[in-house]
């Protein structure tokens, strides 16, 4: 009899264990779950083809890598910041467009091109430049995450999408007249002096005379600001108005003469000053010197009182040594422009299919190369 009980309470606690294990599996890996649910290995689809995510992996481990070296402090919370994790798949995005484009343009990557990228590549070479295949395959497998005829598809896209880079940036001529316009913005300058009326310039016990509560009325501030730069001008274009008077003529203010001399025609930050694109076009606007601006010019709630002292023009005879230099640096910015504007035309037509629950796990780990 208590053998019999023994088989069958055996029985029954075997049932009840494979019972729970059925419910667990259920309520955790149920309809409403992904656990249990194959996820593509795919980040996105561009006109039906896959980029892996083994293929984004290395590109955004390179590019953080790359702003490492090139930033001390670089981590995963700046990697954030910049969204690497987007620049990395909109190059992906955008060599994949390109190579997908570069029959119609009649460009092809012939095995040969494939074969003579892989093997001059250093890092798949012995010492002495011999292609190394061990090297290689263990790169691709392991490195890579890929196979070996899935790598070499990814080389032949790569060379495509350069061809055809290429193609478009010849177009990329520099004309003579842009390079002296770049060479004349990079050498004219001008001297000037500045005199600034804000908060900062404001004596304590004149701030108190237009707070409202605690802070300072800033609408307040702002028409005195105004006013008392525009007298101030006024009293220097008399034409014998002495700085040494500012003190008498405003009680209420540390003012103090600034002087800053080389002044780039493309700069936008001014020393003391702040950021303002419209006060250096003023400056050089000027063609009368040394003269005052017509008008104080307002910069982050600063009235500035602004006078050329002196234009210096750009060196003309240095123009022929540096002019190569100049076309160069047009060239590659005309190039990124050209290229830009062809992949966002591309897209614009292209069927993308993005692996949002893929893309938001990896960015919510933190961006940390794998």
């Amino acid at each position: 009899m208590f053998t019999d009980l023994r088989k069958k309470s055996g029985s029954i606690i075997v049932y009840l264990m494979f019972a729970a294990i059925i419910v667990t599996f259920v309520i955790s890996f149920g309809p409403g779950d992904q656990g249990c649910q194959a996820q593509p290995n795919w980040v996105v689809m561009v006109n039906g083809d896959a980029i892996t995510q083994a293929e984004f992996r290395f590109t955004y481990n390179n590019y953080y890598d790359f702003y490492q070296r090139m930033i001390p402090d670089f981590n995963a919370k700046k990697a954030k910041e910049m969204n690497l994790s987007k620049n990395a798949l909109d190059s992906l995005i955008d060599v994949m467009l390109m190579a997908q484009n570069a029959d119609k343009l009649g460009f092809v990557a012939t095995d040969d091109e494939v074969r003579k990228e892989i093997t001059d590549t250093p890092y798949f070479q012995k010492e002495g430049g011999t292609f190394d295949r061990d090297q290689y395959t263990r790169f691709v497998q392991f490195q890579m995450g890929m196979t070996i005829s899935s790598y070499e598809e990814k080389v032949r896209r790569d060379l495509l999408a350069e061809k055809v880079r290429r193609f478009l940036t010849d177009s990329a001529d520099i004309s003579e007249s842009e390079l002296k316009d770049e060479f004349v913005k990079k050498n004219e300058t001008v001297d000037a002096q500045f005199l600034v009326f804000g908060e900062a310039q404001m004596k304590p016990e004149a701030k108190e005379k237009i707070k409202n509560g605690d802070t300072v009325d800033k609408e307040r501030l702002a028409a005195l600001t105004k006013a008392e730069a525009a007298k101030a001008l006024s009293l220097f274009n008399s034409g014998t108005y002495k700085p040494e008077l500012l003190k008498k003529d405003f009680p209420d203010w540390d003012l103090t003469i600034k002087d800053q001399a080389g002044i780039l025609r493309d700069q936008k930050y001014i020393q003391d000053i702040g950021i303002s694109g419209e006060l250096v076009t003023q400056l050089f606007a000027q063609k009368v010197f040394p003269a005052y601006l017509a008008a104080p010019v307002m910069v982050d709630e600063k009235a500035v009182v602004a006078q050329v002292v002196k234009h210096n023009p750009a060196d003309m005879v240095k123009f022929e040594t540096e002019k190569e230099g100049i076309r160069r640096s047009l060239q590659a910015g005309k190039a990124r422009a050209i290229t830009t504007d062809y992949a966002k035309a591309l897209r614009e037509k292209a069927s993308l299919e993005t692996n949002e629950y893929w893309l938001s796990a990896f960015q919510e780990s933190g961006g940390e190369p794998q």
